[in-house]
């Protein structure tokens, strides 16, 4: 869907719900020491601000805290993180991608439903430390809840504004009674967060690191040592195309297991690789999240798409961590900071090339902020970019750095 209708879409069902919600006369009451915290974005954007559940925790340690949160990432915060909040609220998220689906209006449903069942309490504080806020997600939800104190950030758009002393707010940015200053620059989205809740706390927060601690278990059953390609993505052009995996995997040394990782959408996708190449273990569909959580601890290298999973890599400590990139997001998820040596990115041709022009970084972020380029569309050279990057980590890991061809 063209990101203008999508745009156009969203604010339409902004404007309809904000018609719904007048109709209520009578609001419920303010429930003092109790807080909303909202985040439902995805699951990798969870990853990089879970760290500071504690911190918000700690300093709001008398509130009943409330997590109003995406229903996508349940499995990781029952696991991880319930001992943050007092009380969670899932909610699923509709996306406009498949508009003609009744998945669709069944979404939408539950979403109104939602919020409707929200609309029923009252807030002390209600925060949303979301940095990129969507007019159908984070700002509905704040005009929804009744709440004393409404805080977000002032967000991508406003902070492009900074060359001004006021800007003009738009209605949905009037939802909020508090928005706390961002930095204009380009920041890695894990620092953003540490800004927002540092402003939020009026707290040093650079003790706050990137890191998940797994649960004692017994080891994965797969004879180390072994690789892992991540081969998913909820954005299909992020994916690569079977033809690049199998390339790949003829590069990898036979001294290492081969195991192909990802949800059960990729199935179709994992059988073509596997026809390719003899030898993979294939266990796209068959695992948990907290499971793979575990293979990725144990694995000697993981190559993956700019997605969830190499955060969560991140997270754990892997050894190292190979990310293909298509040039979104750039500086904000990738690549991480220099300071985590276990991160190697590699990008896409074209994107090289731009980087090597003058103000590339800058180039990249202009072309690449709104349409990205397609993985899913073979390139010759990237198989070879992505074994040349791992033989320059370890050579022991590939047969031969010499170019392979599709």
């Amino acid at each position: 869907m063209e990101a203008w209708v999508r745009l156009w879409l969203e604010r339409a069902f902004y404007k309809f719900v904000c018609a719904l919600l007048a109709l209520q006369v009578r609001k419920p009451k303010i429930r003092p020491k109790t807080l909303l915290l909202i985040r439902l974005d995805a699951l990798g954007d969870y990853v990089l601000f879970r760290n500071f559940l504690r911190p918000i925790r700690e300093a709001y340690k008398d509130y009943e805290i409330t997590f109003l949160c995406n229903s996508a990432n349940l499995e990781i915060i029952n696991a991880y993180d319930l001992d943050c909040v007092d009380e969670l609220y899932p909610l699923k998220v509709p996306t406009w991608r498949s508009l003609k689906s009744l998945h669709c209006f069944s979404s939408l449903y539950h979403f109104l439903y939602s919020l409707y069942k929200l609309r029923q309490k009252g807030y002390e504080i209600c925060i949303s430390p979301v940095f990129t806020r969507r007019v159908f997600k984070e700002d509905l939800m704040m005009r929804a809840v009744h709440a004393t104190h409404k805080i977000g950030s002032y967000g991508e758009m406003l902070s492009r504004c900074w060359h001004e002393v006021r800007p003009a707010l738009s209605h949905h940015d009037k939802a909020y009674t508090s928005l706390l200053d961002a930095s204009p620059s380009v920041l890695f989205e894990f620092e953003r967060n540490r800004e927002f809740c540092a402003t939020l706390l009026n707290k040093n927060l650079d003790s706050v690191r990137l890191h998940m601690e797994l649960p004692h278990s017994p080891p994965p059953p797969i004879k180390a040592p072994y690789g892992v390609f991540f081969i998913g993505s909820q954005v299909l052009t992020k994916q690569l195309d079977a033809t690049t995996w199998i390339a790949l995997a003829k590069g990898i040394s036979s001294n290492f297991s081969l195991l192909l990782c990802g949800s059960s959408g990729e199935v179709k996708r994992a059988q073509e690789i596997t026809q390719g190449v003899e030898g993979l273990i294939n266990l796209v569909g068959q695992t948990s999240l907290c499971d793979l959580l575990h293979l990725l601890k144990g694995a000697s290298f993981i190559v993956s798409h700019e997605t969830a999973i190499p955060h969560f890599c991140m997270a754990l400590g892997c050894k190292a961590v190979f990310v293909v990139c298509n040039g979104t997001y750039f500086g904000r998820f990738a690549p991480y900071p220099s300071t985590y040596t276990n991160y190697h990115a590699i990008y896409h041709p074209r994107v090289c090339e731009l980087l090597a022009c003058v103000h590339g970084i800058g180039r990249c972020m202009e072309i690449y902020a709104h349409k990205s380029i397609d993985l899913q569309i073979p390139h010759p050279d990237l198989p070879r970019l992505i074994l040349q990057k791992m033989a320059e980590v370890n050579g022991e890991w590939i047969k031969d750095p010499t170019p392979i061809k599709l």
